[in-house]
Parts: C-alpha cells; sequence; structure tokens
C-alpha cells in the first residue's frame, strides 16, 4: 500500500496550509510542525486529517518526531 505524508496529501487535494489548518480548527503553525515532524500527531488528530482529506488513515504517514540534543536531556555515567 501506498503511503504519503501529510503535505503530500495535503497538496494532491488542494488544500493550503491555511485552508487545512481551519478545517482542522488548527492554527496553521501546528499544521506546518506536523508536516515537518516537529510535533507528534494525536491519534484524534489523524483520524480528522485522513477524514478531512478523504483518505484511509493507514495511507497517510506520519514523521517522527526529530530528535534534538538538548543540555537538558543529556545524561552522563
Amino acid at each position: 500500500m501506498q503511503t504519503l505524508s501529510i503535505k503530500a496529501a495535503r497538496v494532491e487535494r488542494g488544500f493550503s496550509q491555511e485552508a487545512l489548518a481551519e478545517k482542522l480548527g488548527i492554527g496553521k503553525r501546528t499544521l506546518i510542525s506536523w508536516e515537518n515532524g516537529e510535533v507528534d500527531v494525536k491519534p484524534v488528530s489523524m483520524f480528522a486529517l485522513a477524514y478531512v482529506l478523504n483518505y484511509d488513515i493507514d495511507v497517510l504517514r506520519v514523521p517522527i518526531k526529530k530528535f534534538t540534543n538538548k543540555p537538558h536531556l543529556k545524561c552522563s555515567f
């Protein structure tokens, strides 16, 4: 089964970032963060995306949250 990124699915369905964010009731910046894998997409939001974009939930590919090397996360042994 072919999968699509959130951005590819959005573009294929003809939505701008602004239009899709409005349809989902979220901010444009949140959508951009989802598309770039900067934040995790909650399951309920994935179902909303699939519904609005008219795709099966299994078709949408969610980027994995990018790891950032923050000093407070460092661990020394």
